[in-house]
């Protein structure tokens, strides 16, 4: 029955020092998280605490996107849980609020996205983490780290939805690749040679034909580059070819790579 300045001035008293602060922020995205009702009273007493202009918060949020978010739901689950779309609802505030290092959380989420999965939860991560982006165009803009990844992912998972029914998301994808390849060029080709076949994997495309035609017949447009054959000899960065690899999919290889002798593997 406390009044809402009351709990302000509580929360506000145990976030003095760093451990206090740390509890109160783990407390406030359980709550955000497991109550919706609720979330947006929530959302608003951890901006009003927060002392690292978010760092922690977001760091917590990147460790919840890779260690946890598919065990928030049923494997198999024929839908998105409760808490997997509290924590995109939370991404899509913070975003909004342009907090520093919510750019590392997208990258952890993005990476949850499985290429050649089109199942209905998959498509619900990669539709959501889209419309965030296109719906704050000008922030994803700015975040040159971020920009590669985004092309790179919606740029692979467009080519496993061609089928008839998935058109409107497919357009959505093509869309906001397109544009980044031509107004953030000089952040996408650090992806290299790995970007010319992303894009050729999706060259029939209706929606990506136009892109294809204008990189092969008129590849200055593009930084002033002279011709393909400038991204085929720059080498993909290993933190983008990872991008495309779901945490429980590295942890697996991973395990075999170190665990497993050769020639004994089953499938």
């Amino acid at each position: 029955g406390d009044s809402d300045k009351q709990i302000q001035k509580d929360l506000q008293d145990k976030c003095q020092n760093n451990q206090g602060h740390a509890r109160i922020v783990n407390a406030l995205l359980y709550g955000i998280i497991a109550d919706r009702l609720r979330s947006q009273n929530l959302l608003r007493y951890l901006t009003l605490v927060v002392k690292d202009q978010f760092a922690y918060c977001c760091k917590q949020l990147q460790r919840l996107a890779i260690e946890k978010f598919h065990k928030m739901n049923d494997r198999g689950a024929a839908q998105a849980s409760p808490q997997q779309a509290q924590l995109l609802w939370l991404v899509r505030e913070l975003v909004a609020l342009n907090v520093a290092t919510i750019d590392k959380v997208c990258q952890a989420l993005l990476r949850q996205i499985a290429g050649g999965n089109v199942s209905f939860v998959n498509r619900w991560l990669v539709r959501s983490l889209l419309q965030i982006f296109l719906d704050h165009k000008g922030w994803l803009y700015n975040q040159k780290a971020l920009i590669p990844i985004v092309f790179y992912t919606f740029c692979r998972v467009a080519s496993d939805h061609t089928d008839p029914k998935f058109e409107k998301l497919r357009r959505q994808e093509a869309g906001l690749c397109c544009d980044l390849w031509r107004e953030r060029f000089n952040e996408c080709r650090i992806l290299g040679r790995d970007a010319i076949r992303v894009l050729q994997d999706v060259s029939r495309v209706p929606e990506f034909e136009g892109l294809w035609e204008e990189m092969a017949n008129n590849p200055t447009q593009f930084g002033g580059m002279s011709d393909l054959a400038e991204l085929l000899v720059v080498k993909t960065p290993p933190h983008v070819l990872q991008s495309r690899l779901t945490p429980e999919m590295e942890a697996q290889l991973l395990f075999i790579m170190s665990h497993v002798k050769m020639g004994q593997q089953q499938r």
